[in-house]
C-alpha cells in the first residue's frame, strides 16, 4: 500500500502554487519518473485481468457451443472472476491531473464501469441458469454481448497504456513484452468476435500465460476435497488436476482471507488420500496448487 501510495502522490513542487502540470509543458525528470512507474503498474495490473477478461468471454461464448460444453458449466464464470483492480481504480484522480497519463482516463473509466456490469449479469448467470427459465434476468446472449464490449474496453485501455509508455520511456524495444501484448491483444479480440480460445473442444478452461508453463497436461475431474492451511479446514472442489498440480475452486471467503500465494497447503481427497502442495496462483475463489510430490501416472485421483 506505502507504494501505491508514493506513485499516486502528486509532485508537490508542481502543485505548491495551486497549479498543475499542463499537457505538454516540459516537467521534471522526477515527474517523468512518477508517471512512468505508474503507467507500468497499471500496465501490469491489466494484464492480468486482460487475461481473465479474455477467459471469461470465452467461457460465455463457449457456454453455446455443445463441443465445448460437456465439462463446462455458468460456475466457471465466477470461478475465473476478473480480480480487483485497486491501482487503476485509486489512480483516476491522477490520471484526469497527470500531465501524461490523463489520456488514460477515458478508457479506464470506461472499462472499470463495463467490468463491473459484465461482473453483477455473470454471477446473476450463474445463479440463475439451474432455475425455471421465466426467473431469468440475464441471457445468454446479453451476457455474451456485455463480455464482448468489455474486451473492447480493455483493448482500448491497453492500447492507450502502450502509447503512453512510449511516450514516456525511451527504452522500450522489448521484444518479450511486444510479443506478450500482441498475443493477449488476439486472445481478446477473437473473445470479442464470439471466439472462445481459452477454452478447448472438451470444455477445459485454459488460462493463458500459466497454462503455457504448465510441466504436464492436466485433465478435468469433479471432486470435493477437505483443504486444511494455518491447521485450519475448509471444504472446496477440485476442477482439474496434472501429475504436478490441481485446481481448486468454491473457495469459502474464510480461507480467501487466510490464504497468500505460497503458502503451504493440504488436503485430504474422498476415501482419505492426502496430498501436499503450495499456493501458486489465486483468482477469485479458485487457486492453483502445486503438489510437494508429483502424482504418478495412475493415481487414483487422475482417473476420478
Amino acid at each position: 500500500m506505502n507504494y501505491l501510495q508514493s506513485i499516486l502522490s502528486l509532485d508537490a513542487t508542481s502543485f505548491a502554487g495551486g497549479t498543475s502540470a499542463a499537457a505538454g509543458a516540459d516537467v521534471s525528470g522526477n515527474d517523468r519518473s512518477v508517471e512512468l512507474r505508474l503507467a507500468d503498474g497499471l500496465a501490469t495490473e491489466t494484464e492480468t485481468a486482460a487475461t481473465f477478461v479474455a477467459v471469461c468471454a470465452s467461457i460465455s461464448n463457449a457456454l453455446s457451443v455443445a463441443c465445448a460444453t460437456r465439462h463446462l458449466s455458468a460456475r466457471a464464470l465466477l470461478t475465473y472472476a476478473v480480480p480487483d483492480m485497486p491501482m487503476l481504480a485509486a489512480a483516476l484522480p491522477r490520471l484526469i491531473d497527470g500531465y501524461a497519463l490523463s489520456s488514460l482516463f477515458a478508457p479506464s473509466q470506461e472499462f472499470l464501469a463495463r467490468n463491473s456490469l459484465v461482473q453483477r449479469m455473470s454471477r446473476a448467470f450463474a445463479r440463475e441458469i439451474a432455475g425455471w427459465p421465466q426467473d431469468r434476468t440475464v441471457e445468454l446472449s446479453s451476457l455474451q454481448d456485455a463480455w464482448a464490449h468489455a474486451c473492447e474496453a480493455m483493448l482500448a485501455l491497453r492500447a492507450e497504456l502502450v502509447n503512453v509508455r512510449l511516450n514516456l520511456a525511451a527504452e522500450t524495444n522489448n521484444p518479450e513484452a511486444r510479443t506478450a501484448h500482441r498475443r493477449l491483444s488476439s486472445l481478446l479480440s477473437a473473445a470479442a468476435n464470439g471466439g472462445y480460445p481459452c477454452v478447448e473442444r472438451g470444455g477445459t478452461v485454459v488460462i493463458p500465460g500459466w497454462a503455457e508453463r504448465r510441466r504436464h497436461p492436466r485433465q478435468y475431474i469433479d471432486i470435493n476435497i477437505e483443504i486444511c492451511i494455518f491447521d485450519r479446514l475448509f471444504a472446496a472442489h477440485t476442477f482439474d488436476a496434472s501429475s504436478g498440480g490441481l485446481g481448486i475452486d468454491e473457495l469459502p471467503i474464510a480461507f480467501l482471507q487466510l490464504a497468500r500465494q505460497g503458502d503451504a497447503i493440504s488436503f485430504t481427497l474422498p476415501g482419505g488420500h492426502m496430498l501436499r502442495g503450495s499456493i501458486a496462483w489465486i483468482a477469485g475463489a479458485a487457486a492453483g496448487i502445486t503438489l510437494t510430490e508429483p502424482l504418478a501416472p495412475h493415481d487414483p485421483i487422475l482417473a476420478v
